[in-house]
């Protein structure tokens, strides 16, 4: 399945998202706006990266986290590479699922022993939770380059 089955414009969004990145200047990656609430464009890149990684690489694909973990970049252009890493590690799970594929679950947190139906979700849930992520780090990059 493609990841474009699923959300056709994921691929603009990222595409938008990147660019969006490499416009910002030292100062814009790393100022913190706001008070407690908002993030730097460098904290946000890592936690969509932590995010992204949790569900499809850990959840979904079962890797071991301490493999897959994101380490903190202060330079963007390790974070954007890392960013992009992250992005090709979905995009090659999402292109090998069969579209009934969907509908399996997932415990989470992640436990390959237990099946506890309180706890699992459904893979096209994951996928639509990172799509969201993605889509709302988005708008958090745009406030922070329109400020």
């Amino acid at each position: 399945m493609r990841v474009e089955a699923i959300y056709p414009y994921l691929a603009d969004l990222r595409y938008e998202l990147l660019d969006r990145l490499s416009e910002l200047t030292q100062e814009q990656w790393d100022t913190r706006f706001g008070r407690r609430n908002l993030y730097s464009a460098e904290q946000i890149v890592f936690r969509l990266t932590e995010q992204e990684r949790w569900w499809i690489g850990h959840v979904c694909q079962s890797l071991p986290w301490d493999e897959i973990r994101p380490q903190v970049r202060r330079d963007k252009g390790e974070a954007m590479e890392q960013l992009q890493a992250t992005f090709a590690l979905t995009n090659r799970y999402i292109d090998n699922l069969e579209p009934e594929s969907l509908r399996f679950v997932r415990t989470v947190p992640p436990d390959i022993q237990a099946n506890r139906p309180e706890e699992n979700r459904r893979i096209d849930w994951i996928i639509w939770q990172v799509v969201a992520h993605e889509t709302s780090s988005m708008a958090q990059i745009n406030l922070l380059v329109d400020l």
